[in-house]
């Protein structure tokens, strides 16, 4: 009986708060009395306080981690967070100096006496990876790494992906995979939910020319396309003529309204008279590349060849252009003036064949290939490594268009 009036009071909330307080008081007492034992300068009232602090330091602690083990025990076995290579490692050591056994051991840190057990066997049979952790000997040096975050924050357009970070690290001189800088990124980001896969495109009909696909020389295949671009109730059509081998931008040219035969000839002719003439002239089968145009490109000394129906992809490396493009267009502010539009579309000209590393080239711009340069050896640089390189990092606008980006990565190794 005496029981349950001592749980009921203990209940009430008013008789905890007068416990409390009875409880505060009492230890401002006892912290005021020590100070003042303190100031007395006494060697063995200090040695005393200083034991006594110690005591109180420690059964707090105690305290503490009653509190940790009482919510870990709580947990289910599946729930409860796992020891790191660390910190089982610290576990061993502190049962060896504290010469604990194996089941005090492991009910002071809740878990069971069997994966303590398997600790020690696991070092001794040589798999001492399991519990210190293997040796990252292929891991990139920190530096490296902090580049590649820091291309990710200065460059966060969707179109400056994985395979852009690395060409432009090797053509620093950075040796470093796609694959790699995809890793980097995503050590500090959220599993992405998986793409849907696409279907697969229809076999197209007619026969693929040998050799256009695929050319090696600058001038062996060019690709010419028409694209359209609406700026509120006017349409314009963004004519494009590329390289096959370079990737090079030759021409790109906006006209009001749609383009015609005649249009699309004049700009094949200035582009010839400016690079040389094309061996073969890759078109669609659009209104403008029809009979005029094929007549007037064979007068050229050029092949016109018009791509399979239902087969987009034999025109598609101006398509690809095309959608770098587009990419780039949807946050410009256009102008109304056809020569305004004109100079926007020039300035993109320079920056894609200058500062743009294209992924087909192996990391080269357009204007290195066309020029025939070559990249510098890379160098890989491992965590294992003395010494860190020093690389900085970065961005500056091409033509005064801050969406028109060029990294410069300087490397000092």
């Amino acid at each position: 009986m005496a029981y349950l009036v001592t749980m009921r009071l203990l209940s009430n909330s008013g008789i905890r708060l007068i416990i409390d307080g009875v409880a505060v008081v009492l230890g401002q007492a006892y912290q005021l009395a020590r100070a003042r034992l303190a100031g007395l300068g006494s060697p063995v009232l200090d040695r005393l306080l200083q034991r006594d602090h110690l005591n109180t330091e420690v059964e707090l602690y105690r305290r503490e981690l009653a509190i940790y083990r009482a919510q870990r025990e709580a947990a289910k076995p599946h729930k409860r967070p796992t020891y790191g290579p660390e910190q089982r490692w610290a576990i061993l050591q502190l049962m060896k100096l504290r010469g604990w056994n194996i089941p005090e051991t492991a009910e002071r840190f809740v878990l069971h006496p069997n994966t303590i057990g398997s600790w020690p066997k696991e070092v001794e049979s040589g798999a001492a990876g399991r519990l210190l952790g293997d040796v990252t000997w292929n891991r990139i040096d920190d530096g490296v790494r902090w580049v590649v975050h820091e291309l990710r924050r200065l460059f966060p357009e969707p179109e400056f992906g994985r395979r852009t970070i690395a060409n432009h690290l090797i053509r620093a001189g950075v040796r470093i995979s796609p694959r790699t800088v995809q890793r980097v990124l995503r050590e500090e980001q959220p599993d992405r939910k998986p793409r849907k896969p696409r279907l697969a495109m229809k076999e197209a009909d007619g026969g693929e020319p040998h050799g256009l696909l695929l050319p090696f020389e600058p001038n062996r295949v060019w690709h010419l396309d028409l694209t359209s671009l609406r700026v509120l109730w006017y349409r314009y059509s963004i004519a494009g003529l590329l390289g096959g081998a370079t990737r090079k931008l030759l021409a790109i040219k906006v006209y009001r309204g749609v383009a015609t035969s005649g249009e699309m000839i004049e700009l094949v002719r200035d582009t010839a008279e400016e690079f040389g003439r094309a061996d073969f002239l890759i078109t669609d089968r659009g209104c403008q590349f029809r009979k005029v145009f094929r007549q007037a490109a064979k007068a050229m000394g050029m092949r016109p060849v018009r791509g399979p129906v239902r087969k987009p992809c034999f025109n598609g490396k101006i398509e690809r252009f095309f959608r770098t493009l587009r990419v780039w267009m949807r946050v410009v502010l256009w102008p109304l003036g056809v020569n305004a539009m004109q100079a926007r579309l020039d300035d993109f000209r320079r920056w894609y064949n200058r500062h743009r590393p294209h992924q087909a080239l192996r990391g080269l711009t357009p204007d290195e290939a066309w020029d025939g340069e070559a990249l510098p050896e890379p160098l890989t640089f491992r965590s294992m490594d003395k010494g860190s390189p020093v690389i900085m990092v970065e961005r500056k606008p091409c033509r005064g268009d801050p969406r028109l980006p060029s990294v410069r990565i300087r490397l000092a190794a």
